[in-house]
Protein backbone atom coordinates (compact mmCIF):
# COMPACT_ATOMS: atom_id res chain seq x y z
CA UNK A 1 0.00 0.00 0.00
CA UNK A 2 1.09 3.46 -0.88
CA UNK A 3 0.14 6.59 1.51
CA UNK A 4 0.50 9.91 0.24
CA UNK A 5 0.01 12.54 2.70
CA UNK A 6 -0.50 16.16 1.69
CA UNK A 7 1.08 19.35 4.13
CA UNK A 8 -0.33 23.05 2.99
CA UNK A 9 3.04 24.66 2.68
CA UNK A 10 3.19 28.41 3.29
CA UNK A 11 6.66 29.35 2.60
CA UNK A 12 9.68 27.18 0.42
CA UNK A 13 12.91 28.11 1.42
CA UNK A 14 15.24 26.70 -1.39
CA UNK A 15 18.75 26.75 -2.98
CA UNK A 16 17.73 27.90 -6.32
CA UNK A 17 17.32 24.28 -7.52
CA UNK A 18 14.19 24.31 -9.91
CA UNK A 19 13.39 20.92 -9.63
CA UNK A 20 12.07 21.29 -6.26
CA UNK A 21 9.96 23.83 -6.80
CA UNK A 22 8.64 23.09 -10.00
CA UNK A 23 6.95 19.48 -8.44
CA UNK A 24 5.26 21.67 -5.77
CA UNK A 25 3.96 23.34 -8.65
CA UNK A 26 2.75 20.18 -10.23
CA UNK A 27 0.60 19.68 -6.66
CA UNK A 28 -3.19 20.31 -7.55
CA UNK A 29 -4.34 23.65 -5.77
CA UNK A 30 -4.67 24.62 -3.37
CA UNK A 31 -1.37 22.82 -2.05
CA UNK A 32 0.74 24.31 -5.00
CA UNK A 33 0.19 28.41 -3.47
CA UNK A 34 3.76 29.05 -2.30
CA UNK A 35 6.08 32.17 -1.23
CA UNK A 36 9.47 31.16 -2.59
CA UNK A 37 12.35 32.50 -0.82
CA UNK A 38 15.90 31.56 -0.83
CA UNK A 39 18.44 31.54 1.29
CA UNK A 40 21.27 33.89 1.79
CA UNK A 41 24.16 31.23 1.40
CA UNK A 42 22.82 30.38 -2.12
CA UNK A 43 21.67 34.35 -3.02
CA UNK A 44 24.80 35.62 -2.53
CA UNK A 45 26.83 32.49 -4.88
CA UNK A 46 24.75 32.87 -7.16
CA UNK A 47 24.92 37.17 -7.79
CA UNK A 48 29.02 35.72 -7.98
CA UNK A 49 28.65 33.27 -10.20
CA UNK A 50 26.52 35.99 -12.24
CA UNK A 51 28.96 38.45 -12.08
CA UNK A 52 31.68 35.96 -13.43
CA UNK A 53 30.14 35.23 -16.35
CA UNK A 54 29.63 38.98 -16.80
CA UNK A 55 33.45 38.83 -16.74
CA UNK A 56 33.88 36.46 -19.02
CA UNK A 57 31.31 38.45 -21.52
CA UNK A 58 33.12 41.78 -20.78
CA UNK A 59 36.49 42.42 -20.83
CA UNK A 60 36.38 45.78 -19.65
CA UNK A 61 35.24 44.91 -16.56
CA UNK A 62 38.09 43.80 -13.97
CA UNK A 63 38.39 41.54 -10.66
CA UNK A 64 38.50 44.81 -8.90
CA UNK A 65 35.22 45.74 -10.12
CA UNK A 66 33.77 42.71 -9.72
CA UNK A 67 34.65 42.68 -5.93
CA UNK A 68 33.86 46.64 -5.50
CA UNK A 69 29.89 45.26 -7.21
CA UNK A 70 30.02 41.84 -4.86
CA UNK A 71 30.88 44.04 -1.55
CA UNK A 72 28.37 46.33 -2.89
CA UNK A 73 26.00 43.84 -3.24
CA UNK A 74 25.93 42.01 0.18
CA UNK A 75 26.52 45.45 2.14
CA UNK A 76 23.10 46.84 0.63
CA UNK A 77 21.09 43.49 1.35
CA UNK A 78 22.88 43.69 4.77
CA UNK A 79 21.96 47.02 6.12
CA UNK A 80 18.17 47.10 4.57
CA UNK A 81 17.00 43.47 5.89
CA UNK A 82 13.03 44.22 6.09
CA UNK A 83 12.72 47.47 4.18
CA UNK A 84 12.26 45.76 0.09
CA UNK A 85 11.89 49.51 -1.15
CA UNK A 86 15.38 50.75 0.04
CA UNK A 87 17.10 47.70 -0.82
CA UNK A 88 15.80 48.20 -4.16
CA UNK A 89 16.68 52.15 -4.08
CA UNK A 90 20.08 50.62 -2.67
CA UNK A 91 21.06 48.00 -5.42
CA UNK A 92 19.89 50.18 -8.57
CA UNK A 93 22.02 52.71 -7.11
CA UNK A 94 25.10 49.99 -7.29
CA UNK A 95 26.38 50.49 -11.18
CA UNK A 96 26.62 54.30 -10.92
CA UNK A 97 28.81 54.16 -7.77
CA UNK A 98 30.96 52.12 -9.56
CA UNK A 99 31.74 54.47 -11.61
CA UNK A 100 32.07 56.91 -8.94
CA UNK A 101 28.97 59.13 -9.33
CA UNK A 102 27.53 59.66 -5.39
Amino acid sequence: FFFFFFFRIGRFIGDEDASTMSMICELPPPLNKVEKRSDWTHIKRNVTSALYKLKKEQKSFKDKALKRVSKSFKLAVSQNKGDPAQLQKNLRAIPSHQNGNP
